[in-house]
């Protein structure tokens, strides 16, 4: 067991989120070579390699490299992104949740992927995936698309009810909020309806007289 490097939380060694807060937790840090390293190592003990701290300037161009080269890898799928139907756009959607890749997921739903989609083998929406696995930020991003919430897979589970059985305990406070949130606009709706039903049973009236 090792503790949550922001709360202090009990977590599994492979936990890559804490369920109770969220963070992202910190891994052993690994040379190309497969030696672990120590924070004030300056070349690995093993091959020879310089461990020099890279700037954050350094960090930033090595990400967009790193999402660059990743976009460039599905080339042959947005090459298709006009003439493909939704079906398939949502099949790579499904395929990016597995993978765990956050933004080739938000690039697919912005292209027009299904948020619904269901794969088949068990009928899982891409947030009932994300869910099971854990993946914070995939849930997140997942939930700004406004998913079926209730939406059930074979064996009638729910996303949440997926998020619950593994132990995914942040992951579930973050369905609960939007679970409220969607309530909370589907009384608004009622709200309005009403009052538009309201007011034209008014104009009629007043049309009568």
């Amino acid at each position: 067991m090792v503790k949550c490097v922001k709360c202090g939380a009990q977590l599994k060694a492979e936990d890559c989120f804490c369920d109770i807060c969220g963070a992202k937790q910190k891994k052993e840090k690994k040379c190309e070579c497969g030696f672990i390293l120590e924070e004030f190592f300056a070349f690995c003990p093993m091959c020879g390699k310089s461990l020099a701290k890279e700037t954050s300037a350094d960090i930033k161009k090595m990400n967009s490299i790193k999402l660059e080269q990743k976009i460039l890898g599905m080339k042959e799928a947005f090459d298709f992104v006009d003439s493909h139907e939704e079906s398939d756009l949502s099949t790579l959607l499904l395929n990016a949740v597995d993978d765990g890749e956050v933004p080739i997921a938000a690039a697919l739903l912005e292209a027009g992927a299904d948020i619904d989609v269901c794969d088949d083998d068990y009928s899982s929406t891409p947030l009932m995936k994300a869910c099971e696995s854990g993946n914070n930020d995939m849930v997140k991003l997942l939930l700004s698309y406004e998913p079926d919430l209730y939406a059930e897979n074979d064996d009638g589970e729910t996303a949440r009810d997926l998020a619950k059985s593994a132990g995914k305990n942040y992951i579930v406070r973050l369905l609960n909020e939007a679970e409220s949130s969607d309530s909370k606009k589907t009384k608004k709706s009622d709200k309005l309806e009403n009052f538009s039903t309201s007011i034209a049973s008014l104009t009629s009236l007043w049309r009568k007289k």
